[in-house]
């Protein structure tokens, strides 16, 4: 660390030391999914790669299965899930819910269920119900089992559904003779269950099938990335995509925006994963020509962005010094920046996904201004400290910070 601080010293009176970092390659969020022609909606996980989310009341997707109607019946026409119950071929006659609770859900939610779902008598297996009857309740006040108020959380032994029967389900299911008698179950997917009675060919069969929401990856090839992807960008043709997962608001010569880098142009401009861009415009925009851009809501912005700067220092030892890349810039004079300091960065803000930009000067070491910069306005402090360079004192803290940065920016450690 002594070392550290030492050549620290020593780049600033010489004007040589770096405040500048690696591009930042991390991914912006998406601000919203993007819904397209088939239901689905198009978003993005956690590590910024494009995936499909089923529509809300999907139940096919729930139960990983493609469902059509045909001749007042459900048929079952291929898989989405390799472990999915149901077969192609299968149709759907009844249908009875079953809730199975992990540990810990309250005696009232489980009322609240059978409610919702319509399901007067008590579809609960007696094990369930035994289970709950005892009582077992976790207490974090020591209050007695016969006086725990019924709100309290219950945990019950591990539970385990009895198989699906065959006359259970014909004498307590619902008949299914569209989509929509089983459309309401897929809300419930990850804590409800549906005991089903199929036709398999010639012969009738009991078959419980998970509902789960799994998004799924959406496989598609980058459009030009020698052309995109120095400027932060990646985008995928939408006339390369399943015929299902093309936005709503799309047209076919029209590019969905899959990657946004932090440090791009275009993302502080306002360009966001999932937003449509024209092909002919993409040129455009990244030599600076303002574009219209689509938003996920299918709204018009029109944008225009700076090209990307490329990394830029020049110094002279004890005079002067510059640098900048379009999101760090620094300007000093004199030995330690002791004539004219002006130091300024942009920073991306999760919570408001906006960019703002933070800066300060100061004259000699007494004169002083710092402020930020963001869409809103501008908020800035200044005046004369005779005791106290604060500049200098923030800008030493960022110059530190920055070296340690652009390390881990360096090895690939994820931010």
């Amino acid at each position: 660390m002594i070392r550290a601080a030492a050549c620290l010293w020593i780049g600033l009176a010489s004007g040589c030391g770096s405040y500048l970092l690696p591009f930042d390659e991390r991914p912006l969020p998406a601000p919203r999914s993007l819904e397209t022609v088939s239901g689905l909606r198009l978003d993005l996980d956690r590590e910024g790669r494009l995936i499909a989310r089923p529509e809300l009341g999907d139940v096919g997707e729930a139960l990983g299965v493609g469902l059509v109607e045909e001749q007042g019946a459900v048929v079952v026409t291929h898989r989405l899930r390799p472990g999915a119950a149901l077969r192609p071929g299968d149709r759907l006659l009844r249908v009875w819910p079953r809730v199975a609770p992990a540990a810990g859900v309250a005696d009232e939610f489980l009322a609240t269920t059978r409610e919702a779902l319509g399901i007067a008598d008590d579809p609960l297996p007696s094990s369930l119900g035994e289970a709950l009857d005892e009582r077992r309740v976790v207490s974090l006040s020591g209050v007695a089992l016969d006086q725990a108020p019924r709100q309290t959380v219950l945990t019950p032994p591990e539970v385990e559904l009895a198989p699906p029967s065959l006359e259970e389900i014909r004498a307590r299911g619902q008949a299914v003779g569209s989509l929509e008698d089983l459309r309401g179950y897929a809300t419930a997917a990850g804590w409800l269950t549906l005991d089903l009675l199929v036709a398999r060919g010639e012969e009738e069969l009991a078959v419980r099938a998970e509902l789960r929401r799994e998004p799924r990856p959406v496989f598609a090839r980058p459009w030009t990335p020698s052309l995109t992807r120095f400027q932060g960008l990646e985008c995928v043709a939408v006339w390369e995509l399943e015929p299902g997962l093309r936005p709503l608001h799309a047209k076919p010569e029209d590019l969905l925006v899959a990657r946004v880098a932090r440090d791009a142009p275009t993302a502080r401009a306002g360009l966001r994963p999932l937003d449509l861009l024209h092909r002919d415009d993409v040129e455009g925009l990244l030599d600076g020509a303002e574009v219209a851009v689509v938003k996920p809501d299918g709204s018009l912005r029109a944008l225009r962005a700076a090209p990307r700067e490329l990394p830029t220092e020049l110094w002279i030892p004890l005079l002067f010094t510059y640098q900048g890349d379009g999101v760090r810039t620094h300007v000093g004079l004199g030995p330690w920046d002791t004539t004219f300091h002006y130091s300024a960065r942009v920073d991306y803000e999760p919570t408001a996904d906006a960019y703002v930009e933070r800066w300060r000067w100061s004259l000699g070491t007494s004169i002083q201004n710092t402020g930020i910069s963001s869409e809103s306005g501008t908020v800035h402090t200044g005046g004369v400290s005779l005791l106290l360079d604060g500049v200098r004192m923030d800008y030493l803290h960022d110059l530190w910070n920055a070296e340690r940065e652009a390390r881990t920016r360096g090895a690939g450690v994820s931010q």
